[in-house]
């Protein structure tokens, strides 16, 4: 998969993540999760329950939300979280769950955004459709995360996705209710 490198593989929560640790058992890759301080419970308890096949990190010394607004959140809670793991650990590939048609929300920004120009980023579901992802995941009996049965379509921390439907041929519209850990992240955070 890294072309001999030490590789790690980014796990985001997400379907796409699922998909590749599993890919990924029996070989000799790291699996990461960056706590954000800001997951779902349903995300931690997911990555909690692979005990030692996914290490956990965290930023160091982030208090609250930076005045630099969430973009600043983001690089101080992942990008720097990244980094400081990919430099520890001598990484020289890092394996992302990122796949082309969900570029539009800007999740693999928040990770990427800042991280080492000398890690190979490798991106193996780029070209993957949704539902091709799904068939696999369905077809191997992968755990997935509860939030998708709970109408979420992206993975990430709570205060920065809400719940989408599919427009008819379109992009996806968020839904009209956001769920009540959503509403009780966003109102911690001083957004509501």
């Amino acid at each position: 998969m890294a072309h001999g490198k030490n590789a790690v593989l980014l796990y985001t929560g997400d379907a796409g993540s699922a998909l590749l640790l599993d890919a990924a058992e029996g070989l000799n890759i790291k699996a990461v999760f960056i706590d954000t301080g800001y997951h779902f419970s349903y995300t931690l308890n997911l990555v909690e329950s692979f005990g030692e096949r996914i290490e956990i990190i965290s930023a160091a010394n982030v208090a609250a939300i930076p005045e630099g607004g969430m973009d600043e959140c983001c690089r101080l809670r992942k990008t720097e979280a990244l980094n400081d793991y990919l430099e520890k650990t001598g990484a020289g590939a890092l394996i992302v769950p990122f796949r082309d048609e969900e570029s539009y929300t800007e999740i693999e920004d928040s990770f990427l955004k800042g991280v080492w120009e000398s890690i190979e980023i490798i991106r193996p579901l780029s070209s993957m459709h949704e539902k091709d992802l799904w068939t696999e995941i369905k077809e191997r009996g992968i755990r997935f995360s509860n939030l998708y049965r709970k109408g979420y379509r992206f993975i990430d921390c709570a205060c920065c996705v809400s719940r989408f439907r599919r427009r008819s041929g379109g992009a996806p519209k968020e839904a009209a209710q956001m769920d009540d850990e959503t509403v009780e992240k966003l109102k911690a955070l001083g957004y509501m």
